[in-house]
């Protein structure tokens, strides 16, 4: 006779799949949405950290049954924080205040860096001479 807890286990294992794959294609997502930028910070290990992420993202949805949770439906606040360079993180290099927001109604992420002094609120890289703001629309 087989004991409750293997069933348990059982199920358990087969909605692991559906979460990395489905958590793999945010990701993926993502990670497309910001190549440009993406093309000379990422760090080797960036897309497992980002999958990882995800599958929190999804594990959090509350809206839909297990085997049907989407990043969309889930908790896309627990991404805040992520670096995409483990090795250059952005709070060791950029000082200034900033704040983030997520929109989801209209579909927009919104990051506001007020006006500041690059001297004093960047910590550059030896031999650097320039610093670029990008602006994504």
């Amino acid at each position: 006779m087989l004991w409750p807890s293997f069933f348990a286990i059982r199920i358990r294992h087969f909605f692991i799949p559906y979460f990395v794959g489905r958590a793999g294609k945010a990701g993926k997502l993502l990670r497309t949405a910001f190549r440009a930028l993406l093309l000379n910070i990422g760090d080797s290990y960036m897309s497992s950290r980002l999958t990882r992420e995800m599958v929190k993202v999804i594990q959090a949805d509350a809206t839909n049954v297990r085997g049907q949770r989407n990043v969309i439906d889930g908790e896309a606040e627990l991404l805040k924080g992520f670096e995409f360079n483990s090795n250059a993180r952005l709070g060791g290099t950029l000082y200034a205040p900033f704040t983030t927001g997520i929109d989801r109604a209209a579909g927009t992420l919104i990051v506001d860096i007020p006006p500041f002094v690059p001297v004093n609120m960047v910590a550059a890289p030896a031999g650097a001479k320039h610093l670029r703001k990008i602006r994504l629309q």
